[in-house]
């Protein structure tokens, strides 16, 4: 297959470098696409750069594949085959003409399907810089609802396959994230790491704009990052009209402005309107930015299908502009590409004000903020989040067995794929049609069934103790997906199961493992042939009754498993022929109100629950304070007038505050020396189980929403609303991407005054990972882990809240056209169920434990089940306990990829996981790891450091550097080698992601 050639066709690039030491194929001296190349500048003229472009959805009104294919032309008309066939040969007539493509999900679909003689000519064109990849993802990701690692996954995927196919001439130079809705500060400081000179983009809030705007701010350097400082700056450019054509001057066939009329002797000639129209746009552009360069985006969604309509009538106005100019006019205009407008602003020489916040919430009318999609379809923020989780280690036992056969690169390959499609921002966010999410759903499930095969046999070869001997006999393993509603038919049909866990995460922790039962005895082996210890709870009715659950398990069996860093774990369940059990399990019903509160232990605190309710009251620590603690459940109604924007797919506008539930919750608690639980109803379409072990410091609220009502036609968003007595002052905190901390101050911005209209969407931000809150006079800090992206607030001081699950009956008008109601399996509305984990400690062991139990929940185990005959006759032939490392890694340091690339050859990030605020003393400082010896079984036997998207060696790589008011100087590149590796050691800072490949011996 093409799609397997190319992916092996940059290994060996990547192979060939280290063996050789060569220079690598994108450093072809004759590619001639450099800045040097860029259109003339008139220095005493306003330059006008006319930007070509198209903006290419990855699935949004219709789905991946036709959008490609251009069907449903009754939804939208959009063909991307199209676009391509008809831009490139009009690039091809004239040397003048410049396009930029953005998405690589479809331009690897499209040149698949072309013959040697149009990849040469494409080829040739980018080689010119005539056709120019501008960001390079695989999809132009969202920045609200992505984490940051397929986030890097994705933008490398696509950058790998740009350079591999155009050598250096295909690796952007610009980042271009156009269509977002909102922009992050870890995304910034990701995309400078990528190297990038800049970044431009269309949205941000109105007043952000309109105050920019007056004081010639529109274009700045952005600091992604305390912790990385000057290397984390990126120059940052707004679009000045979104990502559209000017008024008046969209001339594709799907527009409805009118085209230039250059003949004089016609009745409809208009070319002196036209000009006097559009240097009016000029100067009122002109008049917004710092310097003498402005920018037109001269496309906008799925344009230039027709492409000669357009080049035609740029290149009217275009000779009609330069005769103006012969006449004396001040103008210069011409076909120009995001990179050459970047560099024309570098050539000014100007020194640039220093952002450091981000883009958050966006706010496009004083009553529309782009919120609701932090939460909006939760059900596939959550399987994007699952998928993730599989595909991490479906790489890592890929480079672990060493499998080189193209179907197991053919795997990987696909899957990188469905990730990378699955972080577009009208996919993760829930923006897209319902047939597009349920196409979404399909993709990620494809990716998992077609890795299967790889994961068992990558398991099979790694646990096997006689590599000869491994036949038809071995397990096959299956994943449960569904033990998210506590099924999983292969433990549920079969009275012997190998319960194989495989940790992803490069630590050892202990994993709490849960899986669907009968109230029938058991039995449970660790690795070793011990016995464990395993208590069965009651699965909560609420919990049983989801539509699509086909168990008949009432139970989950609960044991705890120890897994080692990068390695597995096997155990073996069995049920056993005996009396009904007798585990240690305390009911405890109801009491009324008159008796003292019930307690619960978990490490370093205890929890004490209201009897009459079973809702948390307070949390005790160990030196002695008592926070007070309330959690409950409530509604927002989705604001429905007609005439004013109402909620939406994208748009949150609540018609005030939050209502509770009225009735009076019912409850039980289950308790045993392992878990502590209560199973608490609150209304018929909410409920949850809080759960408290006595070895981890978090406790643990699961809940179920939905099918959330609408028969009183009123649409509704449910929040879980946290209440403490701390002393906030207004202030929150959010994750960026699932990294670096985002100080929030609700009514507050830092770069504008900010008038509050809309008092509770205004105060919303997206949450990856985490939201908390401190109070630095009583040292201490509540933090909320999460399960998936969602939206999150501290409207009142003391108290957050998190948004759940949203059902709305009407469409907010902003493209989508039709109303986030999800049917669910059955019609009557979606259910979902997640976990939240709450955290309330001292400050800084806070930070150090959010930390650890926010990379053990993004990396979780994938859980794989087979069924077996005899655990002692597999003990006998496979290993039951096995880690790929053969020593640990600082507790600082994650393994962010293992990657198989080519025979020995792996890619290889870490990354220090901790800022430097949080524990400056201890896991805040810089670290070493040492390379060799680190791995079992592998010897690395060289090491070649290269940028995050691994496409240039990171000695070599250049980028333009800016001059702000702390900076000293501007340099013309800059060359950031400060961290070399030496004798296979390397250094990590706080915050820093580095990036390696390595060649490796058997």
């Amino acid at each position: 297959m093409l799609t397997v050639a190319i992916y092996l066709k940059f290994a060996f690039f990547l192979s060939l470098i280290l063996l050789t030491q060569s220079r690598p194929p994108w450093s072809k001296l004759n590619q001639k696409c450099g800045y040097e190349f860029c259109p003339h500048l008139e220095p005493d003229m306003i330059n006008v750069h006319l930007v070509s472009h198209t903006h290419n959805d990855v699935g949004w009104l219709k789905t991946y594949e036709q959008y490609y294919w251009g069907m449903k032309t009754d939804t939208q008309r959009a063909g991307v085959q199209y676009i391509l066939n008809s831009v490139i040969p009009e690039l091809a007539k004239d040397p003048k003409k410049r396009f930029i493509y953005v998405e690589s999900a479809f331009f690897w679909r499209w040149w698949t399907h072309q013959d040697e003689e149009m990849q040469n000519l494409v080829k040739q064109l980018v080689n010119q810089g005539r056709l120019e990849f501008i960001g390079g993802g695989w999809s132009m990701n969202d920045e609200a609802a992505t984490h940051y690692s397929p986030i890097v996954d994705q933008m490398s995927y696509g950058h790998r396959f740009l350079a591999s196919t155009f050598g250096k001439c295909g690796i952007p130079r610009v980042a271009w994230q156009i269509d977002p809705f909102g922009h992050s500060r870890e995304q910034a400081s990701l995309f400078a790491q990528m190297y990038f000179d800049g970044l431009f983009f269309g949205r941000l809030d109105m007043y952000d704009k309109k105050q920019r705007e007056s004081d010639k701010t529109m274009e700045m350097v952005w600091s992604g990052s305390d912790d990385l400082g000057e290397k984390s700056h990126l120059f940052t450019g707004v679009l000045p009209n979104g990502y559209n054509p000017p008024d008046g001057f969209c001339f594709d066939d799907t527009c409805s402005d009118e085209p230039i009329v250059d003949d004089p002797a016609s009745r409809e000639y208009n070319v002196p309107r036209k000009v006097a129209d559009f240097i009016e746009v000029i100067r009122n552009q002109a008049a917004h930015y710092a310097t003498n360069n402005i920018i037109l985006t001269m496309g906008s969604d799925f344009q230039y299908q027709n492409a000669p309509i357009w080049f035609n009538n740029l290149d009217k106005l275009i000779a009609a502009m330069e005769a103006e100019k012969k006449n004396g006019l001040k103008i210069n205009v011409f076909y120009s590409t995001p990179s050459c407008y970047l560099y024309s602003l570098y050539q000014a020489n100007r020194t640039w004000t220093l952002k450091t916040d981000d883009f958050f919430p966006y706010g496009s009318t004083d009553h529309s903020f782009w919120g609701g999609f932090y939460t909006s379809r939760p059900a596939i923020k959550r399987y994007e989040r699952v998928s993730n989780n599989v595909f991490q280690a479906i790489k890592q036992l890929h480079a672990a067995s060493n499998l080189t056969d193209e179907k197991t690169f053919d795997a990987v390959d696909n899957f990188h794929r469905a990730m990378g499609i699955l972080q577009h921002h009208d996919a993760v966010t829930g923006t897209e049609k319902q047939l597009v999410a349920f196409d979404y759903a399909y993709i990620l499930n494809d990716a998992i069934e077609k890795s299967m095969d790889l994961m068992n046999r990558a398991l099979q070869f790694i646990s096997s103790k006689d590599k000869s001997s491994q036949s038809n006999s071995d397990p096959q393993y299956t994943l449960c997906l569904g033990l998210n509603i506590s099924q999983c038919e292969v433990v549920e049909s079969n009275d012997k199961v190998l319960v194989t866990l495989y940790n992803p995460y490069a630590h050892e922790y202990d994993f709490k493992v849960r899986i669907p039962w009968q109230e029938s005895n058991y039995k449970v082996t660790g690795p070793n042939g011990e016995s464990l210890n395993a208590t069965i709870i009651p699965i909560p009715g609420f919990m049983q009754d989801f539509p699509e659950r086909k168990s008949s398990a009432t139970h989950e069996l609960l044991f705890k498993a120890t897994l080692p860093a990068l390695g597995f774990a096997s155990y073996f369940v069995e049920k056993v022929s005996s009396n009904k059990p007798t585990p240690k399990l305390e009911t405890i019903l109801p009491l009324t109100t008159s008796e003292a509160p019930i307690t619960a232990q978990g490490k370093g605190f205890s929890a004490s629950f209201d009897p009459s309710t079973g809702s948390i009251q307070s949390v005790s620590l160990a030196n002695g304070k008592v926070v007070k603690l309330r959690q409950k459940y409530q509604w927002y109604a989705g604001y429905d007038t007609p005439k004013e924007p109402p909620s939406g797919a994208y748009l949150f506008r609540p018609k005030g505050p939050a209502s509770g539930f009225p009735d009076q919750p019912t409850y039980q608690i289950f308790n045993s020396p392992d878990c502590f639980e209560v199973h608490q109803n609150i209304s018929d379409y909410v409920s949850q189980t809080m759960r408290i072990y006595p070895d981890d410091p978090f406790i643990e609220f699961d809940f179920k929403v939905g099918p959330i009502p609408v028969a009183d036609k009123v649409g509704k968003e449910i929040i879980s609303l946290f209440q403490t007595d701390l002393k906030t002052n207004k202030v929150f905190y959010t994750d960026s991407n699932g990294r670096q901390m985002m100080k929030r101050v609700k009514d507050f911005r830092p770069t504008w005054k900010y008038k509050v209209i809309e008092p509770i969407a205004g105060n919303y931000y997206p949450i990856n990972s985490r939201i908390s809150l401190k109070d630095e006079d009583e040292d201490l800090q509540l933090v909320v882990l999460t399960d998936r992206s969602q939206g999150g607030a501290s409207l009142n001081d003391g108290e957050l809240e998190i948004m759940l699950h949203r059902r709305l009956l009407h469409d907010d008008s902003l493209g989508v056209d039709e109303a986030l109601n999800e049917p669910g399996v059955d019609g009557r509305g979606l259910i979902i169920r997640g976990k939240h984990y709450v955290l309330i400690s001292d400050i800084k062991s806070s930070n150090i434990l959010h930390r650890e139990k926010g990379m053990q929940l993004y990396m979780a185990p994938v859980v794989a089940f087979a069924p077996i005959s005899s655990f002692d006759d597999y003990r006998a032939n496979h290993k039951t306990i096995y880690s790929f490392l053969q020593r640990a890694l600082p507790p600082n340091v994650h393994l962010l990829t293992l990657e198989h690339l080519n025979l020995n050859n792996w890619l290889v990030r870490l990354e220090h996981f901790y800022q430097s605020n949080e524990d400056p003393d201890g896991l805040s400082k810089s670290v070493r790891i040492d390379f060799r010896g680190l791995f079992n079984t592998k010897s690395v036997h060289g090491v070649k450091e290269t940028i995050i998207t691994a496409t240039q060696y990171h000695s070599e790589a250049r980028r333009l550097t800016w001059k702000t008011k702390d900076s000293q100087s501007t340099r013309e590149i800059e060359t950031e080698i400060g961290n070399e590796v030496h004798d296979f050691v390397v250094t990590l800072k706080p915050m820093q992601i580095r990036t390696f490949l390595l060649r490796l011996d058997d």
